[in-house]
């Protein structure tokens, strides 16, 4: 009871100006208690949490103020920072900005959960290429000319594939002929080597003949000779 009396007469007597907006600090930032206030037991921080409460409502009755808390972001507790409150409108506004902007061209909204511009704004121009891409691939002129280009790879694809095999029939023969010219060849040389052989064989054949007729020739005239010398030896009988 008697703490309910001393609160409702600090408030009556110290923190009810403060509350309603009926006095401000002085230059060193502080209210001023009075002295009615400190013998009630008013304190500075009393004071500024009063002060700090008519702020809140007065900034909460405002245009910025329900802006902001359209967004959640009026505070609770303790002092206006209009500033940084500001800050975090435009920074909430530019996710739900981006947010729309990514949702348009296809992200999944679960994607952008958590996210603050940036990361959204990448997952934006990732799906908006993809889009084009897709745009792109699925165009029936685009179709038509991938159908052809295609069609001419295969062309390509057979151009060289005959090309291969007129070359390696080519090769072959070419391989061919050289077998055959280096079996003429051998042929050719073991021909030659032959008719040397043949030719040193009837050299060989006419030297003997040779010889033979010389010692045949050699007896006979020998003979004649002995046959001579016995005529003759007779006719001197």
């Amino acid at each position: 009871m008697l703490d309910a009396i001393q609160n409702e007469l600090q408030y009556r007597f110290g923190t009810r100006g403060a509350d309603r907006g009926e006095v401000s600090r002085g230059p060193d930032g502080q209210y001023d208690i009075g002295l009615l206030g400190r013998a009630l037991g008013v304190t500075p921080e009393m004071m500024t949490n009063a002060g700090n409460a008519y702020d809140r409502r007065d900034f909460a009755a405002s245009a910025p103020g329900q802006e902001a808390a359209s967004y959640g972001l009026l505070p609770e507790s303790g002092a206006v920072n209009k500033f940084e409150i500001g800050k975090k409108v435009r920074e909430a506004k530019g996710v739900e900005a981006a947010t729309k902007l990514a949702i348009g061209v296809g992200v999944d909204p679960s994607k952008l959960e958590g996210l603050g511009v940036g990361g959204i704004s990448n997952l934006y121009r990732d799906q908006k290429e993809k889009n084009v891409n897709e745009a792109w691939t699925n165009n029936p002129q685009t179709k038509q000319e991938q159908s052809r280009y295609i069609d001419l790879q295969k062309e390509k694809l057979l151009d060289r594939k005959e090309a291969r095999n007129l070359l390696d029939f080519n090769r072959r023969e070419s391989s061919l002929d050289r077998k055959q010219t280096m079996d003429l060849a051998i042929l050719s040389g073991d021909r030659e080597m032959a008719i040397q052989q043949m030719n040193a064989e009837l050299a060989d054949k006419r030297m003997d003949y040779d010889r033979e007729t010389r010692r045949m020739d050699k007896r006979d005239r020998m003979i004649a000779q002995l046959l001579s010398g016995l005529g003759a030896l007779g006719a001197s009988f």
